[in-house]
Formats: C-alpha cells, sequence, structure tokens
C-alpha cells in the first residue's frame, strides 16, 4: 500500500519544525507540525498560523452578531461530536480481553499503519483509504468493531 509506505518513510526522517533536530515526539494539536521540547513548542506557539487565528477570533461587539457566533459555535459542536463515539466501559473491556486484536497488533506494518492515520491532518479519509486498501488493516477493523459488541 502506497499510503502507508510513504507515511513510514515520514516518519522515521520526522524532524522539528522549530530546530530541525530529529526524532520528535510531540506534534501541535491544530497544524500537527512535529517539535521536540517545550522550549520549541513555545516557539512554535507564536508562530502556529492555527493557534493564532484561534487565539485572536474574539467575540464581535455587537450582540446579533454574538448570537450568530454561538449559533455557528453549537451547530460546528455538534458536526464534530456526530463523529466522536465515546467507548463504554464494556466496550474497553471487550477490547482488551480480545486475544485476537493483541495478535494483530504484533504486526509492525499494522501499527505503522494506525501511526499513519493518527497523524494525518484528515483522519477520517486516512483510515477509509487504508481500510480499503490494506487487506490486514480491514481485517483488524472487523476484529475492532466484533470485539465492542
Amino acid at each position: 500500500y502506497k499510503g502507508a509506505g510513504s507515511c513510514r518513510m515520514d516518519k522515521k526522517k520526522k524532524e522539528c519544525s522549530i530546530c530541525q533536530k530529529a526524532g520528535c515526539s510531540y506534534k501541535c494539536p491544530k497544524c500537527l507540525s512535529p517539535y521536540c521540547s517545550a522550549g520549541c513548542w513555545s516557539t512554535h506557539k507564536t508562530t502556529c498560523p492555527a493557534l493564532q487565528s484561534e487565539e485572536s477570533a474574539t467575540p464581535s461587539s455587537d450582540p446579533s452578531a454574538q448570537n450568530t457566533e454561538v449559533k455557528c459555535a453549537k451547530e460546528e459542536k455538534k458536526i464534530m461530536q456526530s463523529d466522536i463515539v465515546i467507548l463504554q466501559p464494556n466496550e474497553k473491556a471487550g477490547l482488551i480481553r480480545s486475544t485476537e486484536l493483541r495478535s494483530l497488533l504484533k504486526s509492525k506494518r499494522l501499527r505503522d499503519d494506525i501511526s499513519c492515520i493518527d497523524s494525518s491532518k484528515d483522519r477520517q479519509a486516512a483510515l477509509k483509504a487504508m481500510r480499503a486498501k490494506n487487506p490486514e488493516f480491514g481485517a483488524f477493523v472487523d476484529v475492532l468493531l466484533d470485539s465492542i459488541k
């Protein structure tokens, strides 16, 4: 699978977006730029366009504009929440008990594919693409879903 291979290559070359040190362990929650330390994070916070636009978005003094902004924010939150499913304790227990999941997760390729999806800017699209193009990953998702039923 081409996408997964290129993701693994990128993972090996990941360097800090601030100091260019190799082997970063952290990423910006907004733009996903890698950074290696608290110092680099502090620098990144002041230059990240995604974080800057979030901080500079201040409520308007016009009451009708504020009302519209609140409605838009609530709609965005509803859309985001509809895509998020929080597992119940019994579902989590099903995942923990699954010996089949443990066995599948021994595959380095599968773990790399999961990391690739996690670091993707569009996780949902990456998940769909990986599931369609990688039979091993598709089988993993099927076992995962069966484990939480």
